[in-house]
């Protein structure tokens, strides 16, 4: 039997995925309109590489040549490499109909398939900037060999950043699922990563981040692969240098993409970990469920664990509970900039906090029991207490989340001690008030069926009617007290009506307090008759 995949199979098999990817897209419009409008954002970048490409064409330097030479191969090899193992880590890992695949084609031809519909994928990405880049440059010349030279070395160190990775993505992806530690502590360090991703693009720091990861890796013989893009135009004549680190290229790219097919067929026929995760959660939540089950009622602690362990199992089902979180930029750069907290970022921080504990955890309750609906409702669970179960978690979350940033974030800022404690209760109130709000909402515009987060990940998530109502409705009751706390605004208003800033302040965030109260209570109430008359058909 050969060794080599079936080119008939790999070419099926990336005609297929090809396939189900445009069908993802075209599934989701608003999604693919995303897409085509980042895509109208990308038109003026493009043309200044081809522009840029055209004049250094025209005025080659010695400037050029440095740059060229130490920065792009090695630019476009990082790239490549971040893009993909990303997407290892995150979709292309775990085809779909996986099982099926393997009990047709070997590993080795599935993995092909797949490599085969990254690298399309790669080269729309980073391949045509390459060859506007070429095409420019050799006009600008007039040296059609450039086109081929420059178009060779920055398809060969994109091709070698795509298997460097496939390698790590699927590397880490084995460890994954054989580290027992890496099992139990997957949730956090998703997290961890994430908030490390956010802060260092939030914080302005980024260039301070890769421009030393970049320079790390723009050494020989990598960089000699711009010698060989540049050599029909500013020489050599003969670039030995640059052929050598083309061959050395082409063959450490074939050596990755071995040692990727190899990586990818031990996780794909993986069993996985066994942790005692299962077992322990289960005597420490019964604990747990008992001691709450004694403040709350049984039913509404039964309801709040249910709740908590779905999203702890099935934490991908609340990652769109982090996209606002770039709201907060502004704020978080001046702070980082400036070493001095905002006066608005505690009541942004606040609200946002409070927002996420409801949308979380209470924007979907029925659609979030998933085939378990018809067992809630006939078991002769009450309203109140499923309501109450499920609005818990993000009462505790949220609330205890927004109470910390508000009253901390003051504290630090410098606040007087009255006007931090005053917006640490707003905090606390704002998160007890929310997760009843986004019940109401939730359950006057349920979804029961799933969405697609990832290329091969669904889950049941809000509709756009029930978080689109939310948001704006916590936003108009908070915002009124919230915009008050902040000294600057309290103080122009207390200086119209005669009285002192922090008179403002109270005023202001006792309003909205008792308008998010309100609005809560009667959310709740809403839920809990909806949950009392629902019917299974």
């Amino acid at each position: 039997m050969s060794s080599l995949p079936d080119p008939g199979h790999v070419r099926l098999i990336a005609v297929t995925e090809t396939r189900r990817r445009i069908r993802a897209l075209t599934d989701q419009p608003t999604r693919l309109v995303a897409m085509a409008v980042a895509g109208l954002f990308l038109l003026l970048p493009l043309a200044a590489v081809t522009a840029g490409a055209f004049f250094a064409g025209r005025n080659p330097n010695r400037a050029l040549v440095g740059t060229v030479v130490t920065v792009a191969p090695a630019g476009l090899w990082l790239l490549a490499a971040v893009f993909l193992g990303l997407r290892v880590l995150t979709d292309s890992s775990d085809p779909d109909n996986l099982d099926g695949y393997l009990t047709t084609v070997p590993a080795r031809e599935l993995f092909a398939g797949v490599a085969t519909v990254e690298a399309l994928g790669t080269l729309l990405y980073l391949g045509l900037p390459t060859l506007l880049a070429a095409t420019g440059f050799a006009v600008g010349s007039g040296s059609l060999l450039a086109l081929a030279t420059v178009t060779v070395t920055g398809l060969a160190a994109t091709g070698l950043g795509l298997a460097t990775g496939l390698a790590v993505g699927f590397g880490v992806k084995n460890v994954a699922v054989r580290s027992r530690l890496v099992a139990r502590l997957r949730v956090p360090i998703w997290t961890a990563v994430f908030l490390a991703y956010v802060w260092t693009f939030l914080s302005g720091e980024a260039e301070s981040v890769f421009d030393p990861l970049l320079r790390t890796v723009a050494r020989p013989p990598l960089t000699w692969l711009g010698e060989l893009a540049l050599a029909p135009v500013v020489g050599p004549r003969v670039p030995t240098r640059g052929l050598i680190a083309l061959a050395l290229t082409v063959a450490t790219t074939g050596v990755l993409l071995a040692v990727a097919a190899a990586l990818a067929r031990l996780l794909w026929y993986a069993d996985g970990v066994e942790t005692d995760n299962g077992a322990v959660d289960d005597r420490q939540t019964q604990v747990t469920t008992g001691a709450l089950g004694r403040v709350v009622g049984r039913q509404t602690a039964w309801v709040a664990r249910v709740s908590t362990a779905r999203a702890r199992r099935a934490p991908l089902k609340l990652l769109f509970v982090a996209y606002p979180v770039f709201l907060l930029a502004p704020s978080v750069t001046e702070a980082v900039e400036t070493g001095t907290i905002p006066a608005s970022l505690p009541a942004v921080s606040a609200l946002y906090a409070a927002w996420a504990g409801g949308a979380g955890f209470a924007l979907n309750p029925l659609g979030d029991q998933g085939a378990t609906l018809p067992v809630a409702v006939t078991t002769g669970v009450s309203g109140t207490a499923f309501v109450r179960g499920v609005v818990l978690p993000g009462v505790a979350l949220g609330g205890g989340t927004a109470t910390l940033l508000a009253g901390g974030l003051a504290a630090a800022g410098g606040a007087a001690p009255a006007r931090a404690v005053l917006l640490g209760l707003a905090g606390a109130t704002l998160g007890g008030g929310a997760p009843a709000l986004a019940a109401g909402f939730g359950v006057l515009f349920p979804k029961y069926e799933t969405s697609q987060v990832t290329r091969s990940r669904e889950a049941v998530v809000p509709s756009l009617f029930a978080f689109a109502g939310y948001s704006l409705v916590l936003v108009v009751l908070a915002g009124p007290g919230l915009a008050l706390a902040v000294p600057p605004l309290t103080g122009v208003v207390g200086d119209l009506l005669g009285v002192a800033p922090l008179v403002v302040s109270a005023a202001g965030v006792t309003v909205s307090l008792f308008l998010v109260a309100v609005g809560g209570w009667l959310s709740f109430r809403y839920a809990a008759r909806s949950f009392e008359r629902f019917t299974v058909e």
